[in-house]
């Protein structure tokens, strides 16, 4: 969350982004405050969260540009230390209260009726205010009054459920709200719990939410309503057990993308047949790009499985986004768990050295007594383990991770002959994992000292997506005398992804005067500046070939400079374009707004 988070090039590049899944709404959510659950005045607070105006214009423009609407969904959170939800304010003075709020909302209704023309097709006068739903004249009062200043449509976002307010149960909900005659669309936060156990089938999940459209169709035909539904959030975090309390963030520390993946498909499968439901917003889309790389357990699907679930919903693609790689081990503090197999051969060590490091200042160094084929070093990864989340994450998208490492060969310490690796990794077979491998790498001679860097697709292995450990194998084959003894030193143990970004040449995010010396260095001396940056050829092209035409030269030097000035690369055999207003491509905020995505089921 920040003032500014929806106006910088952070947030454009994660809309970009978006776009690309196919949606066509964008819910813009904001917060205003009040200090306590009583106090009857509602103001924006900068330093919390609320978004500026500029920022929240910012947004919308930049959303109107990539052909997408707007959903525009101002929300009141209170300030206190006790995280008072929304659903449970009781203000002193009632009218006091609905004097501020319509204020609030009015100041909102004024921005949507500004930027009607660009898109902002829908504003919600209200989020999950359980307590304050009784009060039919007053929300009527304050629709008529929105009415008279925005001309698109209105909804209100219900909570799925009663809550309790003090010692009185069963307040509010959406079904008790009494006045949804007066507005264009129901809208609905859909957090229903769909089962009761983690990792449901998808059976099991779509029967849920067959049972929860049949509950709110009945609902809606009992009342006399004509408007169809919405959900204005709906979500599913990616870990263990979302399915059975969609709105915790918390369920468990245990990554699950499955699960995530799974909810979304069966909504999506159940609620396009029926005729009374108009789409939903999911919750959420971070405004930071890497949302789902620096959040793996979060609600998010950047970065996730699930977007290709979306993808194929909405008839878009993927979005291709470079992910910094993922240190698992550069051995600065110890062996992090890695130890001799205990299989190999008698006499194997596994210890840290202070030579041929990579990264840092220390290697692991294994030492094999003699020559032949040694299961050497393991390390067991289990949750919670640093370094599980990693595989879990490239577990659930292999096709789109690299295992890299470097191996360092010191003819000191090695005897003369030759050297290769292998790589096995094991997960959890009663989950579709179980023991698979790589041979033959960084293959080579021990006679001259050389740093190989090993890159092994994680598609060369077989790995459940729902394992509770990941174990890595390391294997050395010699060819060298009798009884001889050999070491080797490895070092910046990554999972990365395979994903660059077009003309980003130092990953940081950003398109700088520093990539274009980048280019300029790489179309002098391609070969030189290759291995100095440890990219392999294909690498290579996916960063500097900004024309698509197969070849890194003079016409790609010229596109580094548009894409610096303007934000777009035109050539032979691509156009890459960068929407406006943005010219830069950035990492994302640490503290981010948030937005969430509807798709209008045509």
């Amino acid at each position: 969350f920040g003032a500014d988070a929806l106006g910088g090039a952070p947030s454009d590049q994660s809309l970009y982004d978006l776009s690309r899944l196919g949606t066509n709404t964008v819910a813009i959510n904001v917060w205003w405050f009040q200090q306590t659950a009583s106090s009857t005045t509602i103001a924006e607070d900068d330093a919390r969260y609320s978004s500026t105006m500029s920022s929240i214009q910012h947004a919308i423009d930049t959303i109107h540009s990539l052909g997408m609407n707007v959903l525009l969904k101002p929300m009141v959170d209170v300030a206190d230390s006790n995280n008072t939800w929304r659903a449970q304010i009781t203000p002193t003075n009632v009218n006091d209260w609905f004097a501020s709020y319509t204020s609030f909302i009015d100041t909102f209704a004024d921005l949507a009726q500004q930027n009607k023309s660009k898109g902002v097709t829908m504003l919600s006068v209200g989020c999950e205010l359980n307590s304050m739903e009784q009060y039919t004249t007053q929300w009527n009062n304050l629709i008529a009054g929105v009415r008279s200043r925005y001309t698109g449509q209105l909804t209100y976002s219900a909570n799925w459920s009663a809550t309790s307010v003090g010692s009185v149960n069963n307040v509010g909900g959406y079904t008790t709200v009494p006045w949804w005659n007066k507005l264009d669309a129901i809208g609905i936060d859909a957090y229903f719990p769909l089962t009761n156990v983690n990792n449901p089938t998808e059976t099991q999940l779509q029967s849920a939410w067959n049972g929860l459209a049949d509950n709110i169709q009945s609902w809606r035909a009992s009342q006399g309503l004509s408007q169809k539904v919405i959900f204005t959030e709906v979500g599913y975090a990616s870990q263990d057990g979302s399915n059975t309390a969609p709105w915790s963030a918390t369920t468990s520390s245990q990554v699950n993308q499955q699960e995530q993946a799974n909810s979304y498909q069966a909504l999506l499968t159940t609620m396009s047949s029926r005729p009374w439901y108009d789409g939903q917003f999911w919750w959420s889309w971070s405004t930071d790009p890497l949302g789902g790389y620096n959040d793996p357990t979060g609600f998010t699907p950047q970065q996730k499985s699930v977007q290709s679930v979306l993808a194929n919903a909405y008839g878009g693609v993927v979005p291709s986004v470079k992910l910094p790689p993922r240190l698992i081990a550069s051995w600065e503090n110890g062996l992090q768990g890695f130890a001799y197999t205990g299989f190999g051969f008698s006499g194997t060590t596994v210890s840290v050295a202070t030579r041929d490091a990579t990264n840092g200042q220390k290697s692991l160094a294994i030492t094999t007594p003699q020559s032949g084929f040694n299961w050497a070093t393991t390390v067991d990864l289990h949750a919670g383990a640093a370094g599980f989340d990693n595989f879990v994450i490239a577990a659930q998208s292999p096709q789109d991770y690299i295992l890299k490492f470097d191996v360092t060969y010191d003819p000191a310490v090695l005897p003369s002959g030759n050297i290769s690796l292998s790589v096995a990794l094991n997960s959890d077979d009663t989950s579709g994992g179980g023991w698979s491998q790589k041979d033959n790498l960084a293959a080579s001679s021990t006679t001259t000292l050389k740093t190989i860097h090993v890159e092994v697709p994680m598609s060369s292995f077989v790995l459940s997506k729902t394992s509770s450990y990941y174990q890595f194998v390391l294997g050395l084959s010699t060819s060298w005398g009798a009884n001889l003894a050999g070491t080797v030193y490895i070092d910046n143990w990554q999972i990365a992804n395979t994903h660059y970004l077009l003309g980003d040449f130092d990953g940081d995010y950003q398109i700088t005067n520093a990539d274009l010396q980048a280019m300029l260095s790489a179309v002098k001396d391609l070969g030189a500046y290759q291995a100095s940056a440890g990219l392999t050829a294909s690498a290579m092209l996916s960063i500097a070939d900004l024309n698509g035409d197969g070849k890194i030269d003079a016409a790609d030097i010229q596109a580094e400079l548009r894409l610096l000035t303007t934000g777009s690369v035109e050539g032979g055999g691509q156009s890459t374009a960068v929407p406006e207003p943005i010219s830069l491509v950035l990492l994302g905020l640490a503290a981010v707004s948030l937005l969430s995505v509807k798709r209008y089921l045509l």
